[in-house]
């Protein structure tokens, strides 16, 4: 947690471009959010072409749509919006017509990773704290 979803049609993206999406996002959640990267996730998911529509046509849109532990102001999730939008179009050199971008809020309390429920957004030093055992257990000893 988070989880961000990155949706392309297949051929959108190759190998170094899904890093390079893969590192921004984490760069821009954390630079925004403050929560250490070993939270953020980055899935990729590639459709079939005559999968994606938009105004109920084919399309070639791709998204990006984020859910993050609640807590963060509007700004904070913009912010985050506009590096994403930034980066996906440096990185793609795609229109800034074809990518929609969005972030949905969770419960921490009802978000799990590596069998532990998650911290409440500033609380992340103490959840490392009382998780240290078990997460030196999995050689995860860091914030960063």
């Amino acid at each position: 947690m988070p989880v961000y979803e990155v949706v392309t049609t297949e051929g959108t993206l190759n190998d170094e471009q899904r890093q390079e999406i893969a590192t921004a996002v984490v760069k821009a959640h954390c630079s925004n959010t403050g929560a250490p990267e070993l939270f953020v996730n980055v899935l990729f998911r590639d459709l079939a072409p005559g999968r994606t529509f938009s105004a109920g046509k084919p399309s070639q849109m791709s998204a990006i749509v984020g859910t993050i532990r609640a807590g963060r102001t509007i700004e904070v999730k913009q912010q985050i919006m506009r590096d994403l939008s930034d980066s996906w179009l440096k990185i793609t050199g795609l229109s800034i017509a074809d990518v929609i971008l969005a972030i949905n809020e969770i419960d921490a309390a009802a978000s799990m990773e590596l069998g532990l429920i998650y911290p409440v957004p500033g609380t992340e030093a103490a959840w490392f704290e009382e998780h240290k055992d078990r997460l030196a257990e999995l050689g995860l000893t860091s914030l960063a």
